[in-house]
């Protein structure tokens, strides 16, 4: 019973003290309820207060979010200004390097002459100043003109004197008898004068013929005709002085005192006559080129009425011909007629149409390549390409030095020492190159130069072939003084024109060069062919 007492009274104690809990509970609710509405106040007076300052500060924060957006739009502009700015930097560096290729490209070009390409000496300005390049002669301090102790070739008493006893000369004597002097008592002084005299004369010419028979020679077929040494003389003046035909016809005039009054179609006919009867000549010319050892070809553009044409020139030593042809190729030097039958060395300056040809030895220009080398070594100060200069002339210098000694070859050993030698001065050379080019764009100067090493090792047999063969010169030096005259030709008269298109021209000059070589006297040369007798040459 007391047990359940107590248990009840612990019952009300936990109760009692539950209920007091309650009790403090609901007070902290009360102070959490006042607080509550405290909070309320305070913030009801905050918001008041925000709105209020809301209100007041409602204009600034637009402005602000204005200058944001101008800010923004602004950084989005300049970020497109950098961009183009960007994109327009970079097509001016572009620009920048085209043009810098261009003008290097055009410099390449300007500073191109005689002395450092391919281009001929007539084409160039004759105010043109030459820049001073590189050659194999050392400089002296000799002057210009005859040095002391050097023969004279002046006229002599002596010379005076062979050429009458030679009977090729007139003898004439004129005295003079000066003031107080007597030709039978007083001193003679003799002096001599070397004279030249034109006379124009008729030649009648009397044909006498059997009755009813009017045959006499074809050349007198019209009643008056032109002598041959007239005819030879007009061609002379055409044909090796490069006159003019106004010009010849004028001198010719005023020589005969105006009574030989030449017309143009004349003198037109006297070079068709020449150049007909020169056919023979000019069949020797070319078979004596077809036998030759060496043979030198080369060719140079002409106009013939107004259109390119090309002039074809085969050469020896004691042979020249000429040829105009419509193409410069395959098909213009098949026309020539002799390197289908050649088989000797051939020299060209590394036109490549020759290389179709394989019945003959090919050997290449190397005064070209010294030309080049020039060229290239005055655009970049190529070490290389200056060293490589040097090195083929003092090759050529040493070969020039056996020669004038008698020795006609090179050993072996020197041959290859030679050969080892060429490469390694190239491969120095190309390295040189590669490693300046690396990275750049490559200009016309550049490509040239790359171009041209690769020539050098790809046809270095016929670049080195002159020192093999003592006979195989240096250059095609022969070739391209036979065109020289061509192009003076092509100064004096601008072009060919006529229905023979310059082919008169280039048999006559095929003529007159051949006869010089071999020492033939011009004028009996064209006289001989006028009279349709045969000509002989000596040299091969």
């Amino acid at each position: 019973m007391i047990g359940m007492i107590n248990k009840e009274l612990e019952l009300f104690q936990e109760n009692e003290k539950q209920k007091n809990e309650i009790k403090t509970l609901k007070n902290k609710i009360k102070d959490l309820e006042t607080e509550k509405k405290t909070f309320k106040n305070k913030l009801k007076i905050q918001k008041e207060d925000f709105e209020d300052w809301k209100k007041e500060n409602k204009s600034s924060i637009q402005e602000k979010n204005s200058l944001l957006k101008k800010i923004k739009e602004l950084k989005r502009k300049h970020m497109l200004y950098v961009e183009d700015a960007m994109s327009k930097k970079r097509k001016l560096e572009d620009e920048k390097e085209n043009l810098e290729i261009t003008i290097k490209n055009l410099t390449h070009r300007i500073n191109k002459n005689s002395s450092n390409s391919s281009i001929p000496s007539s084409t160039e300005r004759i105010y043109t100043k030459k820049k001073c390049v590189n050659t194999s002669r050392v400089k002296t301090q000799r002057t210009t003109g005859g040095q002391f102790g050097h023969k004279g070739t002046g006229l002599t008493k002596e010379k005076a004197k062979e050429l009458i006893q030679s009977k090729k000369v007139k003898h004439e004597i004129k005295k003079h008898v000066l003031l107080g002097a007597s030709i039978d008592t007083s001193k003679c002084i003799v002096k001599y004068e070397l004279e030249i005299e034109t006379i124009t004369k008729v030649i009648e010419h009397r044909f006498y013929v059997k009755e009813n028979s009017n045959e006499i020679p074809e050349e007198y077929n019209t009643d008056v005709i032109y002598g041959n040494n007239l005819k030879t003389f007009a061609t002379m003046m055409l044909n090796e002085g490069f006159i003019s035909l106004n010009r010849t016809k004028r001198i010719i005039d005023e020589m005969s005192n105006n009574t030989i009054k030449l017309s143009e179609g004349s003198l037109v006919n006297f070079n068709k006559e020449l150049a007909r009867n020169s056919n023979r000549s000019i069949e020797k010319i070319k078979d004596a080129l077809i036998k030759a050892k060496v043979l030198h070809v080369d060719e140079s553009g002409v106009r013939v009425n107004g259109d390119l044409k090309w002039i074809h020139t085969a050469v020896t030593e004691g042979y020249t011909l000429y040829q105009i042809e419509d193409k410069r190729g395959k098909k213009g030097i098949d026309n020539l007629g002799i390197l289908k039958y050649f088989i000797g060395v051939l020299i060209h300056d590394h036109f490549v149409s020759y290389y179709k040809y394989i019945t003959m030895t090919h050997a290449e220009c190397n005064a070209h390549i010294l030309r080049y080398l020039k060229q290239v070594i005055e655009i970049f100060q190529r070490k290389g390409a200056e060293k490589f200069l040097e090195y083929l002339i003092k090759i050529n210098n040493e070969k020039k030095a056996l020669q004038i000694k008698g020795v006609n070859e090179f050993s072996k050993e020197k041959i290859e020492e030679i050969y080892t030698k060429y490469s390694e001065i190239l491969s120095e050379w190309e390295l040189e190159y590669e490693k300046y080019v690396k990275g750049k764009k490559k200009t016309q100067s550049l490509i040239a130069e790359g171009n041209l090493f690769k020539r050098l090792k790809k046809y270095k047999k016929e670049h080195l072939l002159f020192i093999k063969d003592f006979e195989v010169p240096f250059s095609n030096n022969q070739a391209e003084k036979a065109l020289r005259l061509i192009k003076t030709k092509m100064k004096v008269s601008g072009c060919f024109r006529g229905k023979d298109k310059g082919s008169n021209f280039a048999i006559i000059r095929s003529l007159l060069e051949t006869s010089k070589k071999n020492g033939i006297n011009l004028f009996k040369t064209v006289n001989k062919t006028f009279k349709k007798e045969e000509l002989d040459f000596i040299k091969a």
